[in-house]
């Protein structure tokens, strides 16, 4: 992440504190939060998907 995304190296250190970053995060994600959504349905001005 570091080097794609910032462009540097993370030290060892920074990978650490990052890891004890992450294992302190508790709770849990309210399923209408991630749910499927329901899109409307597709009209005649509604965008083709590209083929790219």
């Amino acid at each position: 992440m570091g080097k794609h995304q910032l462009g540097r190296d993370l030290s060892d250190k920074d990978i650490e504190g990052i890891v004890d970053f992450l294992g302190a995060l508790k709770g849990e994600i309210p399923m209408d939060y991630i749910k499927k959504p329901v899109l409307p349905k597709s009209g005649p001005n509604t965008p083709k998907a590209s083929k790219d």
